[in-house]
């Protein structure tokens, strides 16, 4: 009895319903932050992500920012078998791309990243995808930010 569960464990990788691996938490999100009424670059602004403010990155001169991807092991993920196999149990929580554009001298702008996504890739750096560890970024369109009322 204790061989055979022995073997059934032993097994349990090879099922393809239990795999330790390194997953995604967080896509990484490229964009510009600029001025409503002139267009021109903000820097300095924060980029965070809602569900988790210490993923973030802050703009530089010309109102760019990178945020890179995050990852974690899963020890433990079990997949209905099929040719689309469907993720059943996570022990990690993946974070939704949604970020919190602020800077003190503009109201701050809530993004959903998937409904902000920029169609026009080729304005965007073709090496970005390598210095974002392989995976590729979520370019986002110009983010425009109000001024404050002073």
């Amino acid at each position: 009895m204790r061989a055979k569960l022995w073997w059934m464990i032993a097994a349990l990788p090879l099922s393809g319903c239990f795999f330790p691996h390194r997953a995604e938490r967080s896509p990484g999100i490229m964009g510009q932050v600029v001025d409503q009424g002139t267009m021109r670059p903000v820097g300095r602004a924060n980029v965070f992500f809602v569900q988790n403010p210490k993923i973030s990155a802050i703009t530089d001169s010309s109102g760019n920012f990178s945020i890179k991807p995050t990852h974690r092991f899963e020890p433990f993920t079990f997949e209905l078998p099929g040719p689309c196999g469907q993720e059943y149990f996570k022990l990690w929580r993946w974070y939704y791309p949604k970020v919190v554009v602020a800077h003190p001298d503009y109201k701050p702008r809530r993004i959903d990243a998937f409904e902000e996504k920029e169609s026009d890739l080729n304005r965007h750096n073709p090496s970005a995808f390598e210095r974002h560890g392989g995976s590729e970024p979520i370019y986002l369109r110009r983010i425009e930010l109000e001024p404050a009322p002073q």
